[in-house]
C-alpha cells in the first residue's frame, strides 16, 4: 500500500489544480510593474526598458484599436528582426487581435499564398 506522502504526490485522476491563464499582455504588464527600470529588450546598440516597452506598446495599442483593429481580427507583421518589431507584436496583442508573422524576404510569396479572404479591412 501507499503511504500519505506517496499518496500525496500521484496526481488525482481529475489532473492537477487548474493554473490560472495569463494572456501576453497581463505578462507584459506584470513585468514592467515588477522592474520598470530593467531592460527588456536589447538588440544592436539599443536597449528599451520594461516601462518604455509597455508604454511604447501600449501608445500603438491604442492607435490599432482606434482603426478598428481587436478581438478576431488580424494584424500582418512584416518586419525585420528589430525593436520595433518587438513591439509590433505586442502591439497588436494587446488590442486583443491576432498577428500574422509575415517574412520579409518572402512577402510577395506569402501574398500570394494567404487566404483570399486576408486583405486590408473595408470599413
Amino acid at each position: 500500500m501507499l503511504d500519505d506522502a506517496e499518496i500525496e504526490e500521484m496526481v488525482p485522476a481529475r489532473g492537477k489544480p487548474d493554473v490560472h491563464p495569463e494572456v501576453w499582455p497581463d505578462l507584459l504588464t506584470a513585468a514592467a510593474a515588477l522592474d520598470p527600470d530593467s531592460v527588456a529588450l536589447s538588440f544592436e546598440d539599443r536597449q528599451v526598458t520594461y516601462r518604455e516597452l509597455d508604454e511604447w506598446s501600449n501608445r500603438l495599442a491604442r492607435v490599432l484599436r482606434g482603426q478598428g483593429v481587436g478581438p478576431e481580427t488580424f494584424v500582418a507583421i512584416g518586419m525585420p528582426r528589430s525593436i520595433e518589431e518587438v513591439v509590433a507584436i505586442w502591439s497588436v496583442a494587446k488590442s486583443g487581435a491576432a498577428f500574422v508573422p509575415v517574412d520579409p524576404p518572402t512577402r510577395g510569396i506569402a501574398s500570394t499564398t494567404c487566404s483570399p479572404t486576408a486583405g486590408p479591412r473595408s470599413d
